[in-house]
């Protein structure tokens, strides 16, 4: 096999097990089946309809008041014009292609490494499982966009440069990846950092090798970031969008514990162990490997790292990031032990061939896989979607049968609702009704009403005072929450509506 072929076959595996996974859900009946997707929707159905970003919040009434800074509103803008076209299939097409592109950006990353085969499978692989982790199965998040635009800014980084000079054409691209990105996702952050990481690190280098702290390409660099963080002058909130996610990364530790995706990484859940794997090879490698790892690759790996040990959210960024990275020292490692010889250069030396051999096999897997998804899932689930619409949505997630009793029935007052169901009854009712909380955290921690929530499902010392405040006449909970049986056992409050796992309650009198 010739060397340029078998990076193409591996990234093909890789895409064929996203492939085999989309296939499989052609039959099933749920389409989108994560709590944040239908909020998504509902900020992009605003959007349109407005003709513009809201300054106040439309959605929860909890948030009166405050204004609301939508760091994703072209993202949103697109998943929702997807869903006018297509239903619910539409943003999940969406979603795969942004899945599927970053998988071939990322080959594209380890092909210019020159990585083994064996490498760069399980480089493929520990992405495709990452981004899974991210809520690849049946969700709609702008997330996606920013894993794309990720691995695509380190893509751009990583061109061949070894006078250091990068040059005018390069930096316009930087600067045009991150103008986009802010309006895609506030990940943005993550890029301005990765730009400011590489600088540094060239100057590092540079100086290293006795050539001057200040090459070319670190001016280049500095002044893309400058250009691009003013760029967020494009965005249609201008510099609060960029100040809004300041503020969020720096927010007290307390509202992070609030956060699930704010607490640290946990070793003990499959992304804290592999964001371990990734660790472990990579020391291994720098170990046995004959080469010095540059001190842009070690700034990249080490500041995202500190990321997510800090908080679980980074640990996505860093595999995507720091996995080509790892691997390139990997195969260097593999090149030095096969010239040593020994056991253990003969057992990886089978395993890389083992995946030289698998990958052969990819292009037929692909082709069979995205066919199928293609052929049966979008053509024959995709219809118009209508606003409020609850099909194509999990039963198994979201409150469905209780959103089509206030759908219906629209029994009077304010609606207090769980956490997980905000997102898909602000969906539903909008724009007739608002409720008192979605999956929109930064919001409604700026709001103060993240933590009343808290305080009044876990029934704190004055979580009854706390509900009374918010003049609520509607409760949306699951059956089996302690509040649900408190409201409706000890204080009196009338079950309109219960099914297998909600319930609607409402105030005595």
């Amino acid at each position: 096999m010739q060397r340029g072929a078998w990076w193409w076959q591996g990234v093909l595996v890789a895409l064929a097990v996203w492939g085999v996974h989309l296939a499989s859900m052609a039959g099933t009946g749920a389409v989108i089946a994560e709590t944040d997707s239908p909020w998504h929707l509902t900020a992009g159905r605003v959007i349109v309809e407005a003709g513009g970003l809201p300054h106040a919040d439309p959605i929860c009434f909890s948030s009166d008041g405050a204004r609301w800074i939508n760091q994703n509103w072209l993202a949103n803008v697109i998943l929702y014009r997807a869903y006018q076209a297509l239903g619910a299939v539409g943003p999940l097409a969406v979603t795969t292609c942004l899945l599927a592109a970053t998988l071939l950006v990322q080959g594209s990353r380890l092909r210019r490494r020159r990585v083994s085969p064996l490498f760069l499978v399980l480089a493929l692989l520990a992405t495709l499982w990452t981004l899974r982790y991210a809520g690849v199965d049946a969700s709609i998040r702008p997330r996606f966009f920013s894993a794309l635009l990720l691995v695509a800014l380190a893509w751009l980084l990583e061109r061949d440069d070894p006078e250091r000079r990068l040059g005018p054409w390069p930096a316009a691209g930087l600067v045009g990846l991150l103008a986009l990105w802010f309006n895609l996702h506030g990940e943005v952050v993550l890029g301005l950092c990765l730009v400011g990481a590489d600088a540094v690190g060239t100057s590092l280098d540079a100086w290293r090798e006795g050539k001057g702290p200040l090459p070319p390409r670190t001016r280049w660099l500095l002044g893309a970031a400058a250009v691009g963080a003013l760029s967020c002058a494009l965005h249609p909130q201008g510099l609060d969008a960029l100040l809004h996610t300041g503020r969020t990364l720096a927010g007290s530790a307390q509202q992070l514990d609030l956060v699930v995706e704010g607490l640290a990484l946990d070793f003990r859940t499959r992304l804290g162990r592999l964001v371990e794997v990734v660790l472990l090879v990579g020391l291994w490698a720098c170990w046995v490997g004959p080469r010095r790892v540059s001190a842009r690759d070690a700034l990249w790996s080490l500041a995202l790292l500190h990321l997510a040990l800090i908080m679980r959210r980074g640990a996505v960024p860093f595999v995507l990031v720091a996995a080509p990275v790892v691997a390139d020292q990997a195969s260097r490692a593999l090149e030095a032990l096969r010239a040593e010889g020994g056991l253990a250069a003969r057992l990886l030396d089978g395993l890389d061939q083992r995946a030289r051999a698998a990958a052969a096999s990819a292009p037929w897997v692909i082709a069979l896989a995205l066919a199928a998804y293609l052929l049966l899932a979008v053509p024959l689930r995709a219809r118009p979607g209508v606003p409020g619409g609850l099909t194509g949505l999990s039963p198994a997630v979201f409150p469905l049968e209780a959103a089509r009793f206030l759908q219906e029935r629209r029994p009077p007052g304010r609606i207090f609702c769980d956490y997980s169901a905000g997102g898909l009854l602000g969906w539903a009712l909008y724009p007739e009704r608002r409720v008192f909380i979605d999956g929109r955290t930064d919001l409604h921690l700026a709001t103060g009403a993240y933590e009343r929530y808290v305080s009044i499902v876990t029934l704190a010392p004055g979580w009854d005072d706390e509900l009374d405040a918010l003049e609520v006449d509607l409760v949306v909970l699951p059956s089996s929450a302690r509040l649900a049986y408190v409201l409706h056992a000890w204080r009196g409050w009338e079950a309109l509506h219960q099914d297998a796992g909600w319930v609607v309650l409402r105030r005595p009198g």
